[in-house]
């Protein structure tokens, strides 16, 4: 076993170092809910509510399990893998080698142009999976169609809750799976229970109602609801994705008023500046790490009980975890983007030039200061407890202002734009230049590097209709400087080819 010893000077960046063992890797190739007991609740009408809030929990433990997305390599691990996938896919979060081969035929583009390719069987397992469970809880409550009384507050609870899970996967499958907004393109299987097997696929229209159906049954549903901690939908998610599926459908009137409603929430802050990078003077801020900081609206509390280690987004993402980014395929910010960013940006000091710290080309531009586990010892997180972040407050800021700009009301976009980067840059003045298209494509821009490594630059991509314009530090020398629009087939995923052999009734 071959031990490969990283220095760095600790008071230039804050960082404290041990050894990285390469050897533990592979190259490509608790409380979950199974199907079997999920059917025989769903045979069960009269299941009572105290049971069904015992499923519940195991319905949210998807998000984080390793190989919730049916297989069994490093790169499945819930909700994270796929926001991983996606932030690869349209080139903001980059791979800068590839030695162990995770991820690697998804950023070359070559994973999405062929059916048969593992990568567009992971999301579209996972996200059915989910839709599975949601249907199993639901079922056992006379299903989703069941109108419940207010006074049978619990279940309500439960059902709302098992709403917005169906919902929010159904959303992501509009997203992957879909070139853009064609109403009356085909796209998915709808399921509404677990009885229905093989069902062909649906239009598009067709999954977006089933979506607004869902959200807004579950926004009554929840409206009372406290939740036990930010793992849990409560309303604002509930309203957060409803916004989101609006703003893929470019309904922008129905975005400004629900986005407006959650900015008005005192529960949730945008990060300021001295939270969004780890400062190395006060050891404080940055790390993305922590699911009770203001900013965060839903995010899952990591804890060593659960069991979650080098297979895992931090493992695949942070140096200070014992993994695949400090051994060798780091993740890190696409440099055209990087260098897009303004003087005054405090976002600049999230990422790090280490490469003659790792003796690897490899470490450049590294998130360093934005992502890392609270000890920063350098694979020094093996046992993960760093917590999963799914949605940010930041996000429903910034998807404000651009549904101003789409409602030409620029100056209000402008206005929620500069009071958001007020934390982020010191000099706001450029934005009173903006107007039009100019103006959208600012509001694009912090999107994605206000997102960088957070899955939400690809759903931005989609609604903004734009164009990935990729740098020269990734691995794949074939796809350096080249421009690929949105809607080119090689920005979405296609439908599996386990699907394909295993439904007779799809009819793509």
């Amino acid at each position: 076993m071959k031990t490969k010893y990283f220095v760095l000077c600790c008071a230039a960046v804050g960082l404290a170092f041990s050894a990285c063992k390469k050897d533990f890797l592979e190259a490509e190739p608790t409380d979950q809910v199974s199907g079997t007991k999920l059917q025989k609740m769903s045979e069960n009408p009269a299941i009572s509510a105290d049971i069904v809030e015992g499923l519940v929990p195991g319905m949210y433990s998807w998000l984080y399990t390793p190989s919730a997305g049916g297989t069994a390599g490093s790169a499945d691990f819930g909700q994270r893998s796929i926001d991983l996938f996606i932030d690869i896919l349209c080139g903001d979060f980059i791979k800068t080698a590839n030695d162990y081969g995770w991820h690697g035929d998804l950023q070359r583009l070559k994973s999405t142009v062929d059916y048969t390719n593992i990568n567009n069987y992971t999301p579209w397992r996972y996200y059915y999976r989910l839709i599975f469970t949601a249907n199993g809880i639901m079922d056992s409550m006379g299903g989703s169609e069941a109108q419940l009384e207010e006074k049978d507050t619990a279940a309500r609870h439960q059902m709302g809750q098992a709403l917005v899970m169906r919902a929010h996967a159904y959303y992501y499958l509009t997203q992957l799976f879909a070139a853009e907004y064609r109403p009356d393109e085909k796209l998915c299987p709808i399921y509404t229970n677990t009885k229905g097997v093989n069902n062909p696929v649906s239009k598009q229209q067709d999954v977006y109602d089933l979506i607004i159906k869902d959200l807004n049954k579950a926004i009554e549903y929840l409206k009372d609801f406290e939740r036990k901690d930010k793992s849990q939908f409560n309303v604002d998610i509930a309203s957060a994705f409803l916004a989101l599926t609006y703003g893929a459908m470019g309904q922008y009137d129905k975005v400004e008023t629900l986005t407006a409603a959650i900015m008005a929430k005192d529960a949730y802050a945008p990060m300021t500046a001295a939270e969004v990078v780890y400062d190395t003077k006060t050891k404080t801020g940055g790390g993305f790490n922590d699911v009770n900081v203001k900013d965060v609206m839903w995010g899952t509390d990591i804890t060593p009980a659960m069991d979650i280690d080098l297979y895992s987004w931090w493992g695949q993402c942070d140096i200070f975890t014992y993994s695949y980014a400090v051994a060798g395929e780091p993740k890190c910010i696409d440099d055209k983007l990087y260098d897009s960013m303004r003087p005054d940006d405090v976002r600049k000091n999230q990422f790090l030039d280490l490469r003659k710290n790792f003796e690897s080309e490899a470490f450049i531009n590294v998130p360093a200061n934005k992502f890392f586990h609270s000890a920063r010892k350098v694979s020094g997180q093996s046992t993960i407890d760093a917590d999963y972040i799914y949605m940010r407050v930041s996000e429903m800021h910034l998807l404000n202002a651009e549904a101003k700009a789409f409602l030409n009301k620029e100056d209000e976009a402008k206005t929620v734009l500069k009071n958001f980067l007020k934390e982020r840059l010191t000099d706001l003045s450029y934005i009173d230049a903006l107007s039009g298209q100019a103006l959208k494509d600012e509001i694009y821009k912090q999107f994605r590097l206000e997102f960088v490594g957070e899955g939400k630059s690809y759903l931005a991509l989609k609604r903004f209709k734009a164009t990935v314009h990729t740098g020269k530090i990734r691995f794949d020398a074939e796809n350096r400087e080249i421009s690929v629009p949105y809607n080119d087939p090689r920005m979405y995923f296609k439908v599996p080819e386990n699907e394909r052999q295993n439904n007779p009734n799809l009819n793509l």
